[in-house]
């Protein structure tokens, strides 16, 4: 027992110096200026790091809440005045998750959700899509675009085309035929002039 009082004395010191590469931290402020993202923070005893940069994986960034995030700090080397921020979260803005899903979200309730049932995208303002190329959505079952305002569609400078091996309502299912050019009207005559803009099959 002695031996191991001993031997625990004289790992005393490194086991300090190990436990203080690792720190747990608040983020209180956070600077954009950088080419690397870094952040100010307060550590163990109070102290405060003034600007340690911010790592993430590729293609994933964030801009933690002051005073709201807590951060995950090591110390490069060992050195104090280089410490490094590898993670972040805060417990103010959560969101339930099932076992293997994912999601991405922020404090204004907005999230990207990768659900068991499917793909969830959610916020209370507005979405923009921008492509350079082509837009294609395709599903393998029903797609309904649903709106309390207006929906409106613009092809600027192409056609719109729609496509339908089933019937196209317009204002509803239910409502007379759409008559076009060659249609038999009342009197044996038939429809010779129309659109110059819509055309239908």
């Amino acid at each position: 027992m002695a031996v191991i009082h001993e031997i625990n004395r004289a790992l005393e010191p490194i086991r300090g110096f190990i436990q203080s590469l690792i720190t747990r931290v608040v983020v209180t402020r956070v600077d954009e200026s950088k080419k690397l993202r870094t952040a100010q923070f307060t550590g163990r005893r109070g102290a405060t790091t003034q600007a340690a940069e911010m790592f993430s994986h590729y293609g994933f960034a964030s801009h933690p809440i002051p005073d709201s995030c807590e951060g995950i700090s090591i110390s490069c080397g060992g050195v104090d005045d280089h410490q490094v921020l590898i993670a972040t979260a805060d417990r103010t803005v959560k969101i339930t998750l099932a076992q293997g899903e994912v999601a991405i979200h922020d404090d204004l309730g907005q999230k990207v959700h990768l659900a068991r049932a499917g793909i969830v995208i959610d916020t209370p303002g507005d979405v923009t899509v921008n492509a350079g190329g082509d837009a294609v959505v395709h599903a393998d079952v029903d797609a309904s675009v649903t709106a309390d305002g207006s929906v409106a569609v613009t092809a600027n400078g192409g056609n719109v085309q729609l496509n339908a091996s089933g019937l196209v309502n317009l204002g509803g299912a239910g409502g007379p035929a759409v008559a076009r050019i060659g249609d038999a009207v009342s009197g044996g005559a038939t429809i010779t002039g129309g659109s110059s803009k819509v055309f239908a099959n």
